[in-house]
Parts: structure tokens; C-alpha cells; sequence
């Protein structure tokens, strides 16, 4: 998996696309979760408004929001994380955020 989302990571940071996977995490997270889908048939979609179901969350439920990965096989994936992470705090699109407020 980890392969196939640094790939689709990479074609998205095309000229015309995302100039950096921050900006793919900020507005095109359900394209690159979409593609990796797609591409290995594996995983599925996971919003972050429902974290709260599947985890023990760090910081209040309404935090977690705006934000779609890939989970597959205990893993959280997104164009920042593409070697996937097991928990959402792990994330660096919630890290930056919590970090700056």
C-alpha cells in the first residue's frame, strides 16, 4: 500500500495539480483516497468526522474534522503519511493542527 500511495502522492504534485501534499491534504485528501482506492482495491474511505467510532481520540471529537484517508489493514493513509499510521493523532494534517491551536 505504502508504495502505491507514494506514488499517486507523486502524480499528484504535477504542475496544474497540488504544488505540496499539504496543499493534497487540504483539498484534494478525497482524490488521493479515491486514487489509492482505485489503483489497489484495497482499504477503505474514512472520514475524520467519524474517527471517534474507531479510536480513543487525544482532543475533543469536533477537532477532527475536514479531513478523508485510506484505512487498510490498521493503518491510516494520506498524501503525508503515505507508509500509513494507526492512529489519527499520528496524522500530520491533525498534528499541525493541534499544534497551531
Amino acid at each position: 500500500m505504502k508504495e502505491e500511495a507514494a506514488l499517486i502522492r507523486d502524480a499528484l504534485l504535477t504542475p496544474g495539480e497540488y504544488s505540496s501534499v499539504e496543499e493534497i491534504n487540504k483539498g484534494g485528501c478525497a482524490k488521493f483516497a479515491n486514487r489509492l482506492i482505485e489503483a489497489t482495491g484495497k482499504g477503505e474511505l474514512m472520514w475524520s468526522s467519524n474517527f471517534h467510532k474507531y479510536f480513543d481520540l487525544k482532543h475533543k471529537r469536533d477537532r477532527y474534522h475536514g479531513h478523508v484517508v485510506v484505512f487498510y489493514k490498521g493503518k491510516l493513509y494520506d498524501a503525508e503519511n503515505t507508509d500509513g499510521v494507526v492512529h489519527p493523532d499520528d496524522l500530520n494534517f491533525f498534528k499541525h493542527r493541534f499544534m497551531n491551536g
